[in-house]
């Protein structure tokens, strides 16, 4: 097995499972989290700096408002409905619906490789819900703390809402009257069911409120009795409920899934070079390179002693040494800051300049991120070597990642 490198390279190592190599995103919304990061970010002098992080976007709120509305549904994978606010100005119903939808790989991803065990069965069909409210239930009584609530619950809302389309066809929508006028992520059934929109983060509320452990799945009888009941109705036990398909959220497509041991192999592959030969070619072996802070001191003072200019590291930055020593920084930052290692599959649909494109900054190599909180930050491991030469300091660069709090994000 092999896995991309920070820089794009595929190398080979043995595979063992370790939870500090994960596979996916977080942030309040994906979208906003890749595009303030990434393209809305400034780079300059070799290396690139993250963006304001958006602090509001998609955070789960519990609220009992039920005024609804509805919206005709459009056709197609990738219908307009869920594109048309890619430009539009956020806090718009077209924006928060487009990042929603965007954010919805990550969400689903999550659920996956996080808030799940073993034997789940992620297919988005009725049968998968009760054990869906069990594991939302487990996970609340371990109180993870941080932010980790919040994540698990946008997830599970996330699975419900596609389910419950799986069930009784429509599309997501936006209801800009829910949350005090913030507004919540809606399911609207196919109409021809002339059935009220349901709000799924209700429905999560109304689970952890209830403790039954019966709430998504009679949610889900409750729609496909409505589709059976116009079967009869108009006589036509064939007709099936249209929905508007969610782009890139199938189990297949998922990081958890495709990239899981593949990363960990990767992650492995530079352990084991790091203790066998790494620490030695580069000076002082174990007892210098021993992920401390002040061994970024070490590699800051290598980097200068090798290299004139980031265009002359960048000559050599594919080398297996030089990779070595970036996927160093980046283990630093994962053993002090809690933070991840993280892959993005990219999407050959996707269309240029949204999340997972090919283009992203993000996209298709490896990188760390503070994945289980909403004030996190990220930063590919070769950039942190590039700011060396922009007249930052190594350490610097890593304390951009804020301290983990103990007790919170789930440690």
């Amino acid at each position: 097995m092999s896995v991309e490198s920070p820089d794009g390279k595929w190398t080979d190592g043995p595979w063992q499972a370790d939870s500090r190599y994960s596979f996916t995103p977080k942030f309040p919304g994906i979208y906003v989290w890749l595009v303030c990061a990434g393209a809305a970010g400034s780079c300059a002098g070799g290396t690139c700096e993250s963006g304001p992080s958006e602090q509001r976007l998609l955070v789960a709120v519990w609220t009992g408002l039920t005024r609804r509305h509805t919206r005709p549904i459009g056709s197609g994978p990738m219908d307009d409905v869920y594109i048309r606010g890619m430009n539009a100005p956020r806090g718009t119903a077209d924006f928060e619906l487009y990042a929603w939808i965007q954010d919805l790989h990550e969400a689903m991803d999550l659920l996956n490789g996080t808030f799940s065990y073993d034997g789940w069965s992620h297919t988005y069909q009725a049968p998968s819900l009760k054990r869906l409210e069990r594991t939302l239930h487990w996970f609340l009584d371990r109180r993870l703390g941080g932010d980790m609530d919040t994540l698990l619950l946008r997830s599970v809302a996330g699975y419900l809402g596609e389910t419950l389309l799986n069930q009784a066809g429509g599309r997501w929508g936006w209801d800009e009257s829910l949350d005090g006028g913030i507004g919540l992520p809606v399911v609207f059934p196919d109409p021809v069911l002339e059935l009220a929109p349901v709000v799924p983060l209700e429905i999560v509320e109304r689970a952890v409120a209830e403790k039954t452990g019966t709430v998504f799945a009679e949610e889900a009888r409750r729609l496909r009795g409505a589709v059976r009941a116009r079967k009869r109705r108009k006589g036509n036990g064939t007709w099936e409920p249209e929905r508007l398909p969610t782009p890139w959220i199938a189990r297949a497509e998922l990081e958890s899934f495709t990239m899981a041991k593949r990363l960990l192999n990767w992650g492995w592959y530079h352990r084991n070079l790091h203790r066998w030969s790494w620490a030695e070619e580069a000076g002082g072996g174990e007892e210098r390179w021993n992920y401390r802070p002040e061994s970024l001191d070490a590699l800051e003072e290598l980097l200068v002693e090798r290299f004139a200019s980031v265009e002359e590291y960048n000559a050599v930055a594919k080398e297996d040494f030089w990779m070595h020593a970036a996927w160093y920084a980046g283990e630093c930052v994962v053993m002090w800051k809690k933070a991840r290692w993280q892959y993005l599959e990219p999407n050959p649909d996707a269309l240029p300049g949204t999340p997972y494109a090919a283009d992203n900054y993000w996209t298709g190599t490896v990188f760390i991120r503070q994945r289980f909180r909403f004030d996190g930050h990220a930063e590919h491991p070769t950039n942190m070597l590039r700011a060396v030469f922009a007249g930052h300091r190594l350490r610097e660069v890593a304390e951009r990642f804020p301290d983990p709090v103990r007790g919170d994000y789930g440690y």
